[in-house]
């Protein structure tokens, strides 16, 4: 039984699936945090916020598919980062609470950093240390939800 051939229409309904199972997965989880009180905010607004929001643009995107006259063309999927990028996620994930959250979003920003971008190493650093203060500001400073503190806090 020969494969269906991989096509740019056929590639976005595939994207627009997962995308929708990830935000479904989001939604379903986010069930499970803290919604708040009326004016306060809980730590499961933004995750279900954010959730149903891509559920619906991946609706869109399938929708919108429907109607596309091109897309013919096969595809190839072989972006050699790929696999770097989904590694370093997994991995980030497992850390996430023993190391803490600003250490890891700092680490896994410099490794993206370094990994997809032509900046040297100050530059890099500099954004990662700026992306996990922004982080704090917004979730602790901000917002009053605290983010896991990790060994070195």
């Amino acid at each position: 039984m020969a494969m269906p051939r991989l096509t740019e229409r056929v590639g976005d309904y595939i994207v627009a699936a997962i995308l929708f199972l990830v935000g479904l997965s989001a939604l379903i989880l986010s069930q499970n945090m803290p919604a708040g009180a009326f004016g306060e905010v809980g730590a499961g607004f933004f995750p279900s916020i954010l959730s149903v929001s891509l559920c619906l643009v991946s609706v869109a995107i399938g929708v919108s598919n429907l109607w596309r006259r091109d897309g013919q063309k096969a595809i190839h999927i072989a972006y050699r980062n790929s696999w770097w990028i989904v590694g370093g996620l997994v991995i980030a994930a497992i850390l996430f609470d023993p190391i803490g959250a600003l250490p890891m979003i700092g680490l896994y920003v410099l490794f993206l950093l370094k990994l997809l971008s032509k900046l040297g190493w100050i530059k890099c650093i500099l954004f990662a240390a700026a992306t996990a203060a922004g982080g704090y500001v917004l979730f602790d400073m901000l917002l009053g939800i605290p983010l896991p503190r990790g060994m070195f806090f």
